[in-house]
């Protein structure tokens, strides 16, 4: 994009001391702009000027006067003017042609016309879609039920573990019958106590190897019910001279 002002006279120099001609030649340099439909640009621009002169003169005194007079006719401010040149050439009559291009870049209007086509669409797009594509990019956690954990079942005269215990202990010592005379047992808590009363007529080694009878057969029996996984077994002597004092706990 460029524009072309040609003004068919002579410059005002900044050296000459004639305030009215210096205010003269603004004056009809934007009048001739104006008829020559000159018009605002922006951007960065390249300046040239070139100055025909019937007598040779500086060319370097008439740039601050003319850039001032095109100001708010060919541009805002002539701080967007990036290069100046400026020439002379000898002519019968003076004339200035000034020739104001836009400097193009083409890498600047590709960035431009690709972010105002595609990126500034998709980022409007990501923005008014964001919270449903957050949400379906999020999968929702499992909620896995609690597993319910059983109370342990306390050893009572109202437990089947209790009763199927007992009936077994009971069971066990009554193969011992011609050796044992009374078979006492109660419930305390957690554990089970019996009292086997060995028969007096007995001898010492006879009430031993009943004791270790009893042992044996206790254990098997509670081996074959699979007892020993929740009980165990400890003896100790009763009050009673003949009596085996036998403490079944659970663990």
């Amino acid at each position: 994009m460029k524009q072309i002002i040609v003004y068919k006279d002579k410059p005002a120099s900044i050296n000459n001391k004639n305030d009215n001609a210096k205010t003269a030649y603004q004056n009809s340099l934007r009048k001739v702009a104006n008829q020559q439909d000159a018009f605002i640009m922006d951007g960065d621009l390249i300046v040239d000027i070139l100055w025909q002169q019937s007598n040779p003169a500086d060319i370097d005194n008439i740039i601050k006067y003319t850039l001032d007079a095109l100001k708010g006719i060919c541009y805002n401010d002539d701080k967007s003017i990036i290069k100046l040149t400026i020439s002379k050439e000898h002519s019968t009559n003076d004339q200035l042609t000034i020739t104001i291009k836009s400097k193009f870049i083409i890498s600047k209007f590709i960035k431009k016309i690709v972010f105002k086509t595609i990126i500034k669409p998709l980022l409007r797009y990501i923005n008014s879609n964001y919270q449903d594509m957050l949400t379906a990019q999020i999968p929702k956690p499992k909620i896995e039920p609690i597993p319910k954990i059983s109370p342990p079942k306390p050893i009572n005269q109202n437990n089947d573990i209790t009763t199927n215990l007992t009936q077994d202990i009971i069971s066990a010592l009554n193969s011992q019958k011609n050796k044992i005379d009374i078979v006492e047992f109660s419930i305390k808590g957690q554990k089970i106590i019996l009292y086997p009363q060995i028969s007096q007529n007995l001898s010492a080694k006879e009430r031993s190897n009943t004791i270790k009878s009893i042992q044996e057969s206790l254990i098997n029996t509670l081996s074959n019910r699979d007892y020993l996984a929740n009980f165990q077994i400890s003896f100790g002597s009763n009050a009673s001279k003949n009596a085996k004092k036998i403490v079944i706990n659970k663990i």
